[in-house]
């Protein structure tokens, strides 16, 4: 059985935007990658968890290793 889509408030779409750009421009990536991708699925699983710290959100979407 398919669980029910989650809504995202607009306010927190932006936030998730906002971070997901970061991440592109400090990582040198860009959209269409394989990276961004990963960045994008890391993100939005982070968020489902229940984390909204838009810097713990950033922190915890950079894999170990890549982290600044």
């Amino acid at each position: 059985m398919l669980s029910p889509p989650e809504y995202i408030p607009v306010k927190d779409a932006r936030k998730l935007g906002r971070i997901f750009e970061q991440l592109l421009v400090e990582y040198r990536t860009t959209r269409d990658s394989d990276e961004a991708e990963r960045f994008a699925n890391r993100l939005f699983t982070v968020y489902q968890s229940g984390v909204r710290d838009a810097k713990l959100l950033k922190e915890l979407t950079i894999p170990v290793g890549r982290q600044r």
